[in-house]
């Protein structure tokens, strides 16, 4: 049998080679397509020269090169310098180990200049020394890329600054997933990755039911949830947090849970502080009573807060809201008197050209009840670009209270200045009254009972006396002259009064009496007292002069309590009443307030001072007493005084006994500037028996005292004379012989007093003008204290 090959043989196989090599040529032409059509960069490079032997048209289009610009260079001379040593290093790499595919990055320069970032696979063929690679162009990917790692770089460090962190939890298997941010503010590192329960008892112990609810609805109903929780860290410290949740749905249901979580402690103390401040100036607003508003200027429309309606004793819900119109303002709380005025400043804000223009306005107001009060208005007006007034807006202030205080302030000063007219008339208008007075009580006791002569000096006296009084009761109402405080028995000075009232008062007037005959004392002043009860009685006298009428008067002791005299300042105690009731006319509530002021009259002219009652409101208050009044129109008024009684009795005799004249033989020096007073001084004190040495110089007086200072027993000066007043006298005396008593005459001084004459060596007071009676028992009184004091140093 023969080996060799038939010709059916040899046919087959050379139809087998023709199909190899056709299949070799289409493959070939396939490859050739994909090369040439690819979308992909392509390119055949040899690896010992490192050139390229072919590339394909995307290469060339995406570079901007010719395939020959390609093919005459290094492929490296196109590489980006700074990637050359990476893309050679990991290349070099991969051939050692024999890698059939290489994978890397790096950026290639275009004909242009510019660079574009390429992703290389190569297939490498060791025995043949080439390299198939394939490159993409990822530089728009790459730029994403960056920008998504600014983007999220950006939003960490606004989380970081925001305190701002991210979360998510998955509805299926319930893994929660933290960013960096919410590590941070929960104080736990990031490799720990917590459950939702951990998650949830983060939280403050009252807040963690709360939320875990709110999780919960979110993953059963996909709601939607934005809470203000506290929160507790890793380490302990508290904060309050905000969590935002937002669920993702699919299908309608609900795969995951995204949200934030922020850290709110500044935001939530920042509040707190601001609630205080808006709660601190609310208070400073109404202790100061200072109501804010604003007035929109196109719309009239006023818009006030809740402190501006307090101010007038009423409530936004009361008035119908919180704005209204100016009219309706102006109706509701301004005084009808004032809103022409108010009007007036409205159209000024408005007209003003000046931006940033205020003013402060004050006016009276209606309160809610219809009581009156005053008003203090500051404002300020806004402007728009082109000068337009759109707003104005201020405060105002409850200034009611400042102007009562501010009218007291004006009455005392006006006291203040009456008192010190007063204090400054006295002494001339004593030096007038003092020999009137006292010459005329030398007559009634030189002229005989009955005759005419007797009868006009005694006129004199009486006037001498008014005049006396006149100046007593404006250095009463001054409060500037001394009390002579003694325990005292009001039914006993009533009596006089009733006494000499009868005999002044017309039979016409009927005059009723109900004095409590056993009503027991008060310490007072008998004269002031006296002053008093004439004074009231004087004014019931007035109000029923006219017409006639009934004036009662009336005593009793009686026990009061807090509640029996509101708004005095009286204490709880035993007070002697005094009431003074008449059935005149009467007065209206709005001068009640007023007639004790100094000059308030409504009597006609010739009829009275005005003085009167100011000066028994004066003594009363001096006597730590009170003064009420009560009238009505047509029903006629009552004066009650309160005079607080002594609790004990005491053993001295009280003051409504008789004093008995009293004379006596020493050698006294008598100093005043007045001739005429001291002449008279002179004369009375020697009608009672003592040798007077008279002069009319403090000079001449220190003197004559100098020179013979055992030729006397007494001093007597008067308080105010020219080079030395009477205590100064009173000193260089004193330095010269230290046990003579001195006697100060004044009619009216700041400088001396009872209290204060003791430490000036003063032994008595003797006030002007002063009748021969009060004289003497001042007199008698020092030389015997004086003797006393000389007798017991002599034992």
């Amino acid at each position: 049998m023969s080996n060799k090959p038939s010709y059916e043989d040899l046919e087959k196989r050379v139809r087998e080679l023709e199909r190899v090599e056709w299949e070799r040529r289409k493959t070939e032409e396939e490859l050739a397509q994909i090369f040439s059509m690819s979308l992909d960069m392509i390119c055949i490079a040899d690896i010992d020269t490192a050139t390229f032997i072919k590339v394909n048209p995307a290469f060339t289009e995406v570079l901007g090169y010719a395939e020959e610009e390609l093919l005459e260079k290094p492929f490296f001379d196109f590489i980006h310098p700074d990637d050359i040593d990476a893309t050679r290093s990991v290349v070099e790499q991969k051939l050692q180990t024999g890698a059939k595919v290489i994978n890397f990055e790096n950026r290639y320069r275009c004909k242009d200049g510019s660079f574009r970032w390429l992703s290389w696979v190569s297939h490498p063929n060791p025995k043949k020394r080439i390299t198939i690679a394939i490159a993409r162009d990822i530089t728009e990917w790459k730029r994403n890329e960056e920008a998504l790692k600014k983007s999220k770089a950006l939003l960490d460090a606004t989380g970081r600054m925001a305190r701002v962190g991210g979360w998510e939890l998955d509805a299926e298997t319930l893994e929660v997933t933290w960013t960096a941010e919410t590590y941070r503010i929960h104080e736990v590192p990031p490799d720990r990755k917590p459950s939702l329960q951990e998650a949830i008892d983060f939280f403050h112990p009252e807040d963690r039911e709360r939320l875990a609810q709110a999780v919960q609805r979110a993953l059963d109903h996909a709601e939607q949830y934005d809470l203000e929780v506290r929160f507790i860290t890793a380490r302990g410290k508290h904060l309050w947090t905000r969590t935002i949740c937002r669920p993702e749905i699919v299908r309608g249901k609900t795969v995951r849970l995204k949200g934030t979580f922020q850290d709110i402690t500044d935001l939530k103390q920042a509040q707190e502080k601001q609630k205080k401040l808006e709660a601190q100036l609310s208070e400073a607003m109404e202790i100061a009573h200072l109501g804010h508003w604003e007035f929109d200027v196109e719309n009239d429309l006023f818009t006030f807060n809740d402190q501006f309606y307090k101010i007038f004793r009423t409530t936004a819900r009361q008035v119908g809201g919180y704005s209204m119109s100016s009219a309706e303002y102006a109706r509701r709380f301004v005084h009808p008197e004032d809103r022409d005025m108010v009007g007036k400043e409205i159209r000024k804000a408005i007209e003003t050209p000046d931006a940033g223009f205020s003013r402060q306005v004050e006016h009276r107001m209606l309160y809610a009840d219809g009581k009156v009060g005053y008003i203090n208005v500051r404002y300020f007006v806004v402007k728009d670009d082109t000068g337009k007034t759109v707003k104005t807006y201020g405060v105002n202030q409850d200034i009611t209270r400042q102007k009562l205080l501010e009218s007291k302030l004006q009455q005392a000063q006006k006291m203040e200045s009456i008192g010190s007219l007063a204090g400054g008339i006295a002494h001339d208008f004593n030096n007038i009254l003092f020999p009137i007075i006292g010459m005329a009580e030398m007559l009634l006791d030189d002229l005989p009972e009955g005759s005419l002569e007797r009868e006009n000096a005694e006129e004199i006296f009486k006037a001498g006396k008014r005049g006396g009084e006149l100046v007593k009761q404006i250095l009463a109402f001054s409060r500037q002259s001394g009390r002579q405080m003694a325990p005292t028995r009001v039914q006993h000075i009533l009596k006089e009064v009733l006494k000499l009232a009868r005999s002044i008062i017309p039979s016409y007037i009927e005059i009723d009496r109900e004095i409590q005959p056993d009503c027991g004392l008060i310490m007072a002043d008998p004269t002031q007292i006296h002053q008093v009860a004439m004074n009231i009685v004087t004014n019931a006298y007035h109000a029923v002069e006219a017409n006639g009428g009934t004036i009662t008067v009336r005593l009793k002791e009686a026990e009061l309590d807090g509640s029996d005299l509101p708004g005095t300042h009286l204490k709880p105690g035993r007070y002697a009443v005094l009431s003074v009731s008449d059935t005149g006319h009467g007065m209206p509530a709005e001068l009640i307030g007023k007639i004790f002021d100094p000059y308030f009259t409504t009597k006609e002219q010739g009829k009275g001072t005005g003085l009167g009652l100011a000066v028994v409101y004066g003594i009363v208050q001096g006597h730590k007493g009170n003064i009420k009044v009560y009238s009505e129109i047509g029903k006629g008024t009552t004066f009650n005084v309160y005079l607080p009684m002594m609790e004990k009795p005491p053993d001295t005799p009280t003051a409504d006994g008789a004093e008995v004249l009293r004379t006596g033989t020493e050698r006294i020096l008598l100093v005043d500037d007045e001739p005429s007073i001291a002449k008279l001084e002179k004369q009375s004190l020697e009608r009672l028996g003592y040798q007077v040495t008279m002069r009319v110089n403090s000079l001449e007086a220190l003197e004559a005292f100098r020179t013979k200072p055992d030729s006397f027993d007494l001093i007597m000066t008067d308080m105010t004379m020219p080079n030395m007043t009477g205590d100064q006298l009173a000193g260089e005396i004193k330095s010269i012989r230290s046990d003579i008593p001195i006697i100060i005459c004044t009619g009216f001084s700041e400088r001396i007093n009872d209290e204060n004459a003791g430490n000036l060596g003063i032994s008595g007071v003797l006030m002007k003008p002063a009748i021969k009676s009060e004289m003497a028992k001042m007199v008698r009184k020092v030389l015997d204290e004086a003797s006393g004091q000389k007798k017991r140093e002599f034992d």
